[in-house]
């Protein structure tokens, strides 16, 4: 226990620690996590009434999440379906506690960077184990016991979501790559010894792969590519990572050739660059369809978008004038963050939505603290393809680590160790 707690406070540590192991691991128990995350903080203020209260403006992230809760609140003002848009708001609400919360806390020493860092790793490698086996037993089950009137799912039970048992893959595979970079860049989690810590990488990179998440694959080909260039003037590390980076295009070809959920999801993205099919279900489509659909609205109402709670409404009333049948049936949102923020409130919803995320990492690129960097850019990306600030998965992660982000730690695992 003493080894989570680290030098921070006991309370608000295991607090945070359970957050982090939730994430992965149990996203319906997320709220309660959070719920005593804020008990811990507000206690440790209690018996800390002296210290005064202030927001150290640091990178900006909590200050612009504000901004953009705020917004959405604004903007509740023009919309007609209010329950969907205080759905929106209660999905959001981290963005308002969690820079609560950093007022709240009456020091910043209460928190201990590296083992929630360390924390969050080992969590995602268990998520990737026992998804893993779950997958072979359910493979061992069907050939043991198969049903005659069912389909053979086969070693599609290692794949997209028959794989990823307790997030959507693209989450799963977003954690995942954050997890290998905070095992390449913040040097947490190595206690174990070369073959635990072995162990550790090869799930987090099973996780990514079986996942089957095109920007999950995109993001680990970037993540290693900074990593190349971060250590560039270290000999070992390069090679390593130049290493993998030719290790895994041979195991990615393999899969291609001889795994067909991998050859489909890539044959898939490219034949949606050349059009698509308004009847077509497969994922690559309907996000053309979406973002064609998006951005038509924000053309059509750019200052002040459609309203916080009528997206939704009107994507799918639009989307069934041009006959995407599928959008509407599965009730999809718009598949990219900057789309749907400006759908929603214009271009000044779609500007604080992308300020919300360049400003930090600008400012961590600045600060020489590569393990922030790597979580900015990794949100930032999956932002383009994915709506990730509508659901918990995505607003949670991102108000958490920029809770624990936004300011330096001293000493401060996340900052290249030549500028601690």
């Amino acid at each position: 226990m003493r080894t989570i707690t680290g030098q921070g406070d006991p309370a608000v540590q295991h607090a945070f620690a359970l957050l982090l192991v939730l994430l992965p691991l149990a996203p319906a128990l997320v709220p309660l996590a959070v719920i005593l995350l804020a008990v811990a903080v507000i206690r440790l203020r209690w018996i800390s009434a002296d210290t005064a209260w202030r927001l150290v403006p640091g990178d900006g992230s909590l200050l612009l999440m504000v901004a953009y809760y705020a917004l959405h609140v604004v903007g509740m003002a023009w919309t007609a379906n209010t329950a969907f848009g205080a759905f929106d708001l209660e999905v959001k609400a981290a963005f308002l506690l969690f820079p609560v919360l950093a007022v709240v806390l009456p020091m910043r020493s209460a928190l201990d960077l590296r083992p929630l860092l360390t924390v969050f790793v080992l969590a995602n490698a268990v998520a990737a184990l026992l998804c893993l086996l779950l997958a072979v037993g359910a493979i061992v089950a069907e050939r043991v016991h198969p049903d005659p009137g069912g389909d053979v799912v086969g070693i599609s039970h290692l794949f997209e979501s028959r794989f990823s048992r307790f997030l959507h893959p693209t989450y799963m595979a977003m954690y995942a790559v954050f997890a290998l970079a905070i095992r390449l860049f913040g040097g947490v989690g190595r206690r174990g010894g070369p073959w635990s810590s072995a162990v550790v990488v090869l799930l987090l990179v099973a996780a990514v792969v079986l996942s089957n998440s095109k920007m999950g694959w995109i993001t680990l080909v970037v993540l290693l590519v900074h990593g190349a260039w971060h250590f560039r003037r270290d000999r070992t590390m390069r090679r390593a990572l130049v290493g993998g980076l030719l290790a895994g295009a041979v195991v990615f070809g393999s899969l291609f050739a001889t795994v067909r959920p991998v050859r489909l999801k890539v044959l898939q993205a490219f034949e949606a660059t050349q059009g698509f099919d308004p009847g077509s279900d497969r994922s690559s489509d309907l996000r053309r369809m979406t973002w064609s659909v998006g951005l038509d609205l924000l053309r059509a109402h750019p200052w002040t978008g459609v309203g916080t709670g009528d997206i939704k409404d009107e994507l799918h009333a639009e989307s069934a004038r041009r006959g995407y049948v599928h959008v509407v049936d599965k009730r999809l949102n718009a598949h990219s963050q900057f789309v749907q923020s400006g759908i929603a409130l214009g271009w000044p919803g779609l500007i604080l939505c992308a300020a919300l995320l360049l400003v930090p990492l600008f400012a961590a690129i600045r600060r020489q603290r590569p393990v922030a960097a790597a979580f900015l850019y990794l949100v930032l990306l999956n932002a383009t393809v994915e709506s990730l600030l509508e659901v918990q998965a995505g607003v949670v992660f991102l108000a958490a680590f920029a809770f624990i982000f936004h300011v330096p730690h001293a000493p401060d695992p996340v900052q290249s160790a030549t500028h601690r």
